[in-house]
């Protein structure tokens, strides 16, 4: 009976000091990690200081954990909070990689920008993707901020803020309904100051499984600099190896015959020709190339028996929203097209003209939707250009294919559009899906600016067509610059 009165007392003793020892050695000052979903951002937020310097000595270490390369990484000297996470280097790369968020594999961030039209002060957008089939329980619920504080007596003993703040994430439209969708996880600033990195945790103090992500489009918030462009494209990512040379450099040279001043590609696979042409263009700073490695399945081909699509086309609509975000303050007009797409003035030259037309940025308008009609590429080609030895070289469709469906599909169905950058908050293939209240879409008439979408239906029987040259009207600059730049290709 003593004996049985002695085991039970060593066990409750045990037990005792084990509790001890996790809640006081192991889970730190608890009344600290208060923030939680129902708090309102800037509450009783979780706040600690990193020193890069200590007693005025700056100390540096080497980490890879955080930018896939050896870098300069500061060391903090006393912490209480989470002191597993160490502050990310203060020159974070825009590392172009999908970071898994834990260890699950459903949900991975892309990248991050603080869109300051949006709350007090500003929200915190992470890019993502994640498994559309995931409870909420399953979801991140909170951003690892990061902040750069200077030091006004020694500039260059910067210390690292870290905060915790709580968010949620947003669906992005037309997952099509497979397993991957697009998010936003969107976390409530506490405060202007504008964070240089970021993570998504399940828990508080998770370390990133991936790394962190820089924080980009960091505008300050009294900065009031005019866009640099006045119209940017963001294209549907490059896939399946894409090598299409004459259809890739008319795509960019007939859309800057139309008034495109910069482009952002993102690349899936390319072959070796376009990217030739595409560090071309990097170099000229006509185009931005983001590189898109994602990481679950996507389209095949050919095509795979059981193989199963995860996410819809490349994840087009994520890579959309992350370049709607690049362009924020940086472009007024943001268009999205795809390689085979034009929106083609039909009585004015060029996109400005067409939109002093329309009366476009006095308007309250968020968008400027194009109807689609498709130059079917197996029909003829234009019999006026048959000897034209340069059209035909080059294969340009723009030229070349004027016969067209005499059929002009409904807005919202094949359509493509302007979106006033600053208006916009969401965007999917075919329109804009949300932007901000009082800013309404406006269709475009047919008979003032139309899509063109130059595309095989491999029905060459059906001459159910009409005949639309408005694209001659672009040819001479159009084969002038042509012949540039396959000049300039060959002597790479």
């Amino acid at each position: 009976m003593r004996m049985r009165i002695k085991r039970m007392l060593i066990c409750t003793l045990t037990l005792y000091l084990a509790g001890v020892y996790y809640f006081f050695i192991l889970s730190g000052d608890r009344s600290k990690l208060s923030v939680g979903p129902g708090n309102e951002a800037g509450d009783d937020l979780d706040t600690e200081m990193r020193h890069v310097a200590a007693d005025g000595n700056i100390v540096y270490m080497k980490r890879k954990e955080f930018t896939g390369e050896s870098a300069t990484q500061p060391r903090r000297t006393a912490y209480e909070l989470c002191p597993q996470l160490l502050p990310p280097p203060f020159n974070t790369a825009d590392r172009q990689v999908f970071l898994p968020v834990g260890g699950q594999g459903l949900f991975y961030t892309f990248s991050a920008f603080v869109d300051d039209r949006l709350g007090k002060n500003g929200v915190l957008i992470i890019l993502s993707i994640g498994d559309s089939r995931g409870k909420m329980m399953k979801f991140p619920r909170y951003c690892q901020v990061w902040y750069r504080d200077e030091n006004e007596e020694a500039p260059v003993a910067a210390t690292a803020t870290l905060n915790v703040l709580p968010g949620g994430p947003e669906i992005l439209p037309e997952d099509k309904g497979l397993r991957y969708t697009g998010y936003t996880f969107n976390c409530p600033l506490p405060s202007q100051k504008r964070p240089y990195a970021v993570s998504l945790a399940y828990n508080k103090c998770d370390v990133p499984a991936g790394g962190v992500l820089k924080v980009l489009n960091t505008k300050s918030w009294q900065n009031t600099v005019k866009p640099r462009f006045g119209f940017a494209v963001c294209v549907t990512p490059l896939h399946l190896h894409y090598d299409n040379l004459n259809q890739f450099i008319e795509m960019v040279e007939m859309n800057r015959q139309l008034g495109a001043e910069h482009f952002t590609f993102y690349n899936y696979s390319i072959g070796p020709r376009v990217t030739k042409a595409l560090k071309h263009y990097i170099k000229e700073g006509v185009v931005d190339l983001i590189q898109w490695p994602v990481p679950v399945k996507v389209n095949v081909w050919p095509p795979i028996e059981g193989y199963k699509e995860e996410l819809y086309y490349f994840g087009q609509i994520p890579a959309l929203n992350d370049c709607l975000h690049r362009y924020l303050h940086k472009a007024n007009v943001t268009v999205m097209t795809d390689m085979d797409e034009f929106i083609v003035p039909r009585v004015d030259r060029t996109w400005r003209d067409l939109f002093e037309r329309l009366g476009a940025m006095d308007e309250k308008v968020r968008a400027y939707v194009f109807k689609n009609t498709f130059f079917r590429t197996e029909w003829p080609n234009d019999e006026s250009l048959l000897k034209n030895e340069s059209v035909n070289e080059f294969n340009l469709l723009t030229q070349l294919k004027t016969k067209r469906e005499n059929y002009v599909s409904r807005p919202h169905t094949r359509s493509k559009y302007f979106a006033i950058t600053e208006r916009v908050r969401i965007v999917g293939i075919h329109f804009v899906w949300k932007g901000f209240p009082g800013y309404p879409e406006r269709i475009v008439p047919e008979e003032v600016g139309l899509l063109h979408h130059y595309r095989n239906w491999e029905d060459p029987t059906d001459k159910n067509w009409i005949v639309d040259r408005t694209m001659h009207k672009y040819s001479d600059k159009l084969l002038l610059r042509l012949n540039n730049i396959h000049r300039l290709l060959k002597q790479l």
